[in-house]
């Protein structure tokens, strides 16, 4: 026995991409606010009518059918419009499929193409596809169905971006619940790549690895999409969107996060969230096979022995806040002294943060604490080069690390501008 669903799911079968498509416009049609927030980043105005299809057949072609169409229409114009493809499970898009259906929306005279699948892009302006050569004005579009899970899941949270209608956020709920169903297909990132295994141990035997090896691209592409998993699950938790660096081509990003780990042997990324102290650095390190996330806090205006005290006692109000956690991943925290004078940072663990007092003491040349980095760091070993476990060990770290840590700390407060007295202007008759 099981509660009755808006929408139930067939747990007898797969479900076809088709229902997958219809569900999402139909909710898009219903939902305001969940249409609005799917339309902005893929540019399509909310004025006017929307008209939603499925089951596409244009010039009775039968090889390329789209699953979807959304077009806009003001004053009985057509003034925008866009096709929709979606894969679920392990399905990726491809490439030459796409190739193909952008031939088919120039012949209607449409410009973009929203793909959906599991794949993971940094920002839904970005593809996963690589297309030999895009026309002038035509523009891709990218959803995982994780990102359309989490902009559901925002707009149910108790904050100031919440669904009006009583009618609609119950619908909303019943959306979440059929794509939370394990028979959709509807997944995370649950396994990096064979070539992460496989470049991790490259490096453990000092292999040559190249560029344009297969094992560095998916190692990479793994990194990219993890990173994104990881901002997502974040964004659940937090009920708004945590961001991840977008600006750079998708396909530039590749070449450089190629380059550093080649160089360096480190991939890096950050995740961006309002109204925290820094945005939070997250860093593999190959060499050492570790994990770190950190984050920037500002040093207050006071003495040397005051500095250190001061992100002492923040320390302190977090284990108080959530002492499990602490308990958990205390011993894995350090410090991270930015010194005015000093040609490195000064690292040490929580429980040794007064060491700095003298470090800034001693020497000829006195030296200024000028901030802080709270640094979470875990030695993985052999789990780092796990295809699945090291998405587990870094998806806790990320949960514990926010909620036991980088919700709880502060920069500390900017006095207000003071009135600048003046002398009083004396004029003589």
């Amino acid at each position: 026995m099981r509660p009755t669903r808006l929408i139930p799911v067939n747990t007898r079968q797969s479900v076809v991409e088709e229902q997958h498509t219809s569900v999402l416009l139909s909710a898009m049609r219903l939902i305001k606010e969940f249409r609005e927030d799917l339309f902005s980043p893929i540019k399509i105005k909310k004025n006017g009518t929307h008209l939603y299809y499925t089951e596409l057949n244009f010039f009775g072609d039968k090889k390329n059918r789209p699953d979807g169409l959304i077009v806009h229409v003001v004053s009985k114009n057509i003034v925008d419009a866009i096709l929709i493809e979606v894969k679920i499970n392990g399905k990726d898009i491809e490439d030459e499929q796409i190739e193909r259906y952008i031939e088919v929306a120039k012949n209607l005279g449409i410009e973009k193409i929203l793909t959906i699948s599991n794949q993971f892009v940094p920002d839904p302006s970005q593809s996963p596809v690589k297309i030999h050569k895009l026309p002038k004005n035509f523009q891709l579009f990218h959803f995982s169905w994780s990102y359309i899970q989490t902009i559901a899941q925002v707009l149910i949270h108790k904050n100031d971006h919440n669904i009006d209608d009583t009618d609609q956020e119950a619908l909303m709920r019943e959306i979440i619940a059929y794509l939370d169903h394990d028979a959709t297909g509807v997944q995370g990132f649950t396994q990096m790549l064979p070539g992460w295994a496989n470049t991790v141990k490259a490096f453990l035997q000092k292999t040559t690895i190249t560029k344009d090896s297969e094992d560095v691209l998916q190692a990479v592409t793994s990194w990219q999409q993890e990173e994104k998993d990881m901002a997502l699950i974040l964004s659940k938790k937090l009920g708004l969107l945590v961001k991840v660096p977008s600006k750079q081509d998708i396909h530039v990003r590749y070449q450089k996060d190629i380059k550093n780990l080649l160089d360096n042997r480190i991939l890096q990324t950050r995740l961006m969230i309002d109204r925290i102290v820094s945005p939070i650095e997250i860093e593999a390190n190959f060499y050492d096979r570790t994990v770190s996330m950190s984050v920037t806090v500002e040093s207050p205006d006071k003495t040397t022995r005051g500095k250190a005290g001061w992100i002492r006692k923040q320390l302190e109000i977090c284990s108080l806040k959530d002492s499990m956690t602490w308990e958990d991943i205390g011993q894995d925290l350090h410090i991270n002294f930015g010194i005015k004078y000093a040609k490195e940072t000064f690292n040490r663990k929580v429980s040794d943060i007064d060491d700095v007092i003298d470090f800034c003491n001693s020497g000829d040349k006195k030296k200024e604490i000028t901030g802080y980095k709270v640094v979470f760091l875990k030695d993985l070993g052999g789990r780092f080069g796990s295809r699945k476990d090291f998405i587990t060990i870094i998806e806790k770290m990320l949960i514990d690390f926010y909620s036991g840590i980088v919700q709880y700390l502060a920069n500390p407060p900017q006095p207000a501008p003071k009135v600048i007295q003046t002398e009083p202007v004396s004029i003589e008759g």
